[in-house]
């Protein structure tokens, strides 16, 4: 009887410190990064995507990293690629900086272009001046080319929007007026492309 209830209470002790162990990720699942790195390579886009969006403003480990860069320049997903690239912009390595501008320039969706664009913008602010001015220029997506007007907004950089002056689409040219005119405190119309130039020139 006495050997019995050691034998009871031995396999107890045992039982015990494995869910302990397991509980502490020993004997368990997967640990914290490998949980993420297995939702990041999920084959459910919906999976992929709660993973990135769960990651922003958090710290991330260099595999974490890569893993996030890899969906950013490879999932078929756009949704994915947009919450890759803003979680990108919030590690704000500058390690990640050549493969955002790459999406910020030729990833086929605006949502990603402009989400990348933001990202670049995190992590280089003064620095990101170029990429800021190719949006504006470059970018046919009227929302892309307006959150790329904002940013110089936000950085008092006027002179970056004074060429969306000219631009093909009136949403641009009405929200390239509206900063200039609140970042100079000018009242001139806004077709007077060389007058507003000539005015900033001389700022």
């Amino acid at each position: 009887m006495r050997r019995r209830n050691r034998v009871v209470c031995w396999l107890l002790i045992v039982s015990s410190g494995a869910f302990l162990l397991g509980g502490c990720g020993i004997l368990g699942g997967p640990g914290r990064e490998q949980r993420v790195l297995n939702a990041l390579h999920s084959k459910r886009p919906e999976q992929r995507r709660r993973a990135l969006s769960d990651l922003a403003g958090k710290p991330a480990t260099s595999a974490v990293r890569k893993a996030v860069e890899h969906v950013l320049y490879t999932d078929v997903d756009p949704t994915a690629r947009a919450f890759a690239a803003e979680a990108l912009g919030s590690f704000g390595g500058q390690e990640s900086v050549e493969q955002l501008r790459l999406s910020a320039q030729r990833d086929i969706s605006w949502v990603v272009r402009r989400r990348a664009l933001r990202a670049l913008v995190s992590i280089l602010g003064g620095d990101a001046a170029e990429d800021i001015e190719f949006s504006i220029s470059k970018d046919r997506h009227p929302t892309v080319q307006i959150e790329a007007i904002e940013l110089a907004a936000e950085a008092g950089a006027a002179r970056m929007i004074v060429e969306a002056l000219q631009d093909p689409s009136t949403a641009v040219r009405l929200a390239a007026y509206q900063h200039l005119r609140r970042l100079t405190g000018l009242d001139m119309p806004p077709d007077d492309y060389e007058g507003w130039r000539g005015r900033l020139e001389g700022q």
